[in-house]
């Protein structure tokens, strides 16, 4: 499966050439600009993004994931993506007869490169190696203390997202995309876990 995935991405190259040899395809719109005197300009470059807060019971996770991305060609796009996620969490720690309720924080930051590439007007295919820094916990209760003992490292996680995506535009200058994902890597660290996972976000051309 590892093997596929990064065989996909190394034929984007392949993709691209082909788009600009015959023209393959349809067209996606750029994003669209004023130029004061009732004509537009295209934007080859874009920013966007997302920002999330879930509560929950017992805690709430906040993410905040910033996006820079390039038109390369009318259907091929590179960029780079950073998140942070935080998350604050009650647990109840097993103390013999009872639970000790501890309050859990951590946080993971992670960084990536993605590469979209569109194969009908807003349906893209998109890729996204990456790694993740994330912390890593045991936690325990101390009968010798009384208290609860948490032991934690931070280590990097490696990621290759991929899976399709639709943009909507939204005016003559911004989108909103959505995207369906599945960490192709697996690794067991990784927060993604084994099943697709769905993300939305918006871009802005400047």
């Amino acid at each position: 499966m590892k093997k596929i995935a990064i065989l996909i991405f190394l034929l984007i190259p392949t993709f691209l050439l082909a788009e600009k040899n015959k023209g393959l395809g349809l067209q996606m719109p750029d994003f669209q600009f004023s130029t004061g005197n009732g004509g537009y300009y295209s934007s080859p470059v874009y920013f966007g993004g997302n920002m999330g807060f879930f509560p929950n019971k017992e805690g709430f996770v906040a993410t905040v994931n910033p996006i820079f991305g390039a038109r390369i060609t009318r259907r091929f796009h590179l960029g780079i993506s950073s998140s942070i996620l935080f998350q604050q969490q009650n647990l109840y720690v097993p103390n013999g007869l009872d639970s000790t309720k501890y309050k859990y924080q951590g946080a993971n930051y992670d960084v990536s490169l993605f590469a979209r590439y569109f194969i009908l007007s807003g349906l893209f295919l998109h890729a996204e190696p990456g790694i993740i820094n994330t912390k890593v916990a045991s936690i325990y209760y101390d009968y010798s203390d009384a208290k609860v003992i948490e032991e934690a490292e931070r280590i990097n996680v490696p990621n290759l997202l991929g899976g399709v995506g639709f943009a909507v535009p939204v005016g003559q200058q911004s989108i909103l995309v959505f995207t369906a994902l599945y960490d192709f890597y697996q690794d067991e660290n990784s927060p993604y876990g084994k099943y697709p996972f769905l993300r939305g976000g918006f871009n802005l051309g400047f």
